[in-house]
């Protein structure tokens, strides 16, 4: 039943001018959670480290190059043009990163766990003592 839903919701995007194709929260969390279904990933965490990565920024591009939601980086590049897919595309990137995660895990969004890990470190407070 989602999977019959987000292809209509994919057709439907697809047929809209360029320039009315700007993407929802709710549309790419959407995509998200049937991606994570699929493998068996928790949803929340997938969607903590897209929004960590990139605010959910289709479109962005970091200092050092990272493209899209899931800021894929060039080590991916021969295997992003072989599966013809375009990291600019919401759909595509989402994609890309969940035959990642399949794959790896979360090891290739490793360096930003600070924001989006429950086990991220987090300095304990020290008590002052009083003299």
């Amino acid at each position: 039943m989602k999977y019959t839903v987000l292809l209509a919701l994919t057709c439907s995007f697809l047929l809209l001018p360029l320039q009315a194709r700007a993407v929802d929260r709710q549309t790419i969390d959407f995509v998200i959670e049937a991606h994570a279904e699929r493998i068996g990933m928790d949803a929340n965490l997938a969607k903590k480290i897209a929004w960590c990565e990139s605010g959910y920024q289709e479109k962005v591009v970091s200092r050092t190059g990272d493209r899209g939601i899931y800021q894929l980086n060039g080590v991916h590049d021969r295997e992003l043009k072989k599966l013809d897919l375009d990291p600019f595309n919401f759909q595509e990137n989402i994609e890309f990163a969940f035959i990642l995660m399949e794959r790896n895990g979360v090891r290739d969004w490793y360096s930003s766990r600070h924001c989006w890990s429950k086990t991220a470190y987090k300095p304990k407070k020290v008590a002052r003592k009083l003299l």
